[in-house]
C-alpha cells in the first residue's frame, strides 16, 4: 500500500490518497491531551503549576510531607505523572488533586465551548466524525481526557454518543440501555423486522470524566456540577489501582476490546504515555496493525514508537508552522505550505 512506501518516493497527492484509504472499516481512534490543549484546555505542565498554587492553600496550617515531596519533584522539572508516583496508595491528597484539577478543567472547558459557539465555526473534530463512520454506522473512539469536548463535537456534528450511561442529568451506569438507545427495529416491507443501528460514536473514557460522580457508592453521570466525589483517575501510580474500580474497569475493558479488534488506528494528540492503553496498543502495533499519528509535536515515546514500527506514519508540525513533518521508521520529509498535522486542515485538505 502507498502508506508504507518510502516517503522519498511519495508526492503530496499520493500521501493524501494513502491517508484517505486508511480511514476505512475497522478504524479505532485514540484521542489524547493534544486535542483538548488545541482548544485552550490545560496541558500537564499548566496543570502542574495550578496544583502547586492551589494545593498548599487547601493544606494551609497542615504539615503534609507527601505533598512537599510532590512539590519538590515538580519544582525540579519532573512531569506530573512521575511526581505523583510518590504519593502512597489511598493518600487523602488524591481526592484533593482530582477536585482542584476539575475546577481548572471545568473553567477552561466552558470557556472553550463558549469561544467555539461565538466563532460560528465547526469544531475540527466535528468535521472529522463523519469520516470515522463506516459500515457499522459506529465510530469507535477512546480518550484519556476528562473533558467533554469530544462529546460536544460529536453532538454538534449531529450524532449521538454511546458512553455506557444512557442519559445526561442523573444517569446510572447501564451499558445495555446505553447501547439500546442507538438501536431500533425497522421493517422494510411491513413484515420482516431487522435491527438498525443509528450512526453514533461509541466513546470509552478509561480515566473517567468531569461528569462522572460517585453517589451513594454508585457511579452516576450528570452534566450538572454536583457537590459529590468526581470519578476521575488522577495521574500517578494510584490511577492503575483505581482503574480497576467501576466504572473505570468497564470503560477500560471497552477500550481494550476495541483496540484488540482494530484493523487500523488513528491517533490524535496522544503521547503514548498511558499504561492502561499501552499494553494492548503496543501489542497490536507490534503485530503490524497500521496507524496514523496526528499531533503538534511527537513526544519522545511517540517518536520512538514510530521509529520502532514500520507501519506507523506520523504527521507533526514542521519547524515552519505552515508545513508538515511526516515521519516513518524508514524516512522523514517535510511538506512545506500545508499544515495537515492540524486536524482542521487534515479534514479539509485530505478528506474533503
Amino acid at each position: 500500500t502507498t502508506l508504507f512506501r518510502s516517503l522519498w518516493q511519495m508526492t503530496l497527492d499520493e500521501l493524501k490518497r494513502a491517508l484517505q484509504e486508511h480511514l476505512s472499516d475497522g478504524l479505532v481512534t485514540i484521542v489524547g491531551l493534544g486535542l483538548s490543549a488545541s482548544h485552550g484546555l490545560p496541558t500537564m505542565a499548566q496543570l502542574s503549576d495550578y496544583l502547586r498554587r492551589e494545593i498548599p492553600i487547601l493544606l494551609a496550617g497542615i504539615s503534609d510531607s507527601s505533598w512537599d515531596e510532590v512539590d519538590a519533584r515538580l519544582a525540579s522539572g519532573m512531569g506530573l505523572e512521575m511526581a505523583l508516583n510518590s504519593l502512597p496508595d489511598g493518600s487523602h491528597l488524591i481526592s484533593n488533586i482530582v477536585n482542584v484539577s476539575a475546577v481548572l478543567m471545568l473553567a477552561s472547558e466552558t470557556r472553550a465551548v463558549q469561544e467555539i459557539l461565538r466563532s460560528g465555526e465547526a469544531m475540527p473534530f466535528s468535521l472529522l466524525v463523519p469520516h470515522l463512520l463506516h459500515a457499522s454506522n459506529r465510530a469507535e473512539i477512546i480518550t484519556t481526557n476528562y473533558d467533554r469536548l469530544i462529546e460536544v463535537a460529536v453532538e454538534m456534528a449531529g450524532y449521538r454518543v454511546e458512553c455506557a450511561f444512557p442519559s445526561a442529568y442523573y444517569s446510572r451506569l447501564d451499558p445495555v440501555a446505553s447501547r439500546q438507545q442507538v438501536q431500533g427495529l425497522v421493517s422494510a416491507d411491513g413484515r420482516h423486522v431487522r435491527m438498525r443501528t443509528s450512526p453514533h460514536v461509541r466513546l470509552s473514557k478509561p480515566h473517567g470524566s468531569l461528569d462522572w460522580y460517585l453517589v451513594a457508592n454508585e457511579p452516576v453521570r450528570s452534566v450538572l456540577d454536583l457537590d459529590e466525589p468526581r470519578l476521575m483517575v488522577s495521574p500517578g501510580s494510584s490511577k492503575y489501582l483505581r482503574g480497576y474500580d467501576i466504572p473505570f474497569d468497564l470503560h477500560r475493558e471497552r477500550a481494550n476490546k476495541a483496540i484488540d479488534r482494530a484493523a487500523r488506528f488513528l491517533i490524535i494528540g496522544y503521547g503514548f504515555n498511558d499504561h492502561h492503553l499501552e499494553t494492548h496498543l503496543r501489542s497490536r502495533l507490534a503485530a503490524g496493525v497500521p496507524a496514523i499519528v496526528l499531533t503538534k509535536e511527537l513526544t519522545p515515546r511517540a517518536r520512538q514508537c514510530v521509529l520502532d514500527h514500520p507501519q506507523i506514519l506520523a504527521l507533526e508540525m514542521s519547524s515552519q508552522p505552515s508545513g508538515t513533518h511526516v515521519l516513518t521508521s524508514a524516512s522523514d520529509e517535510v511538506f512545506e505550505g500545508i499544515a495537515i498535522w492540524e486536524l482542521s486542515n487534515f479534514v479539509q485538505e485530505v478528506l474533503t
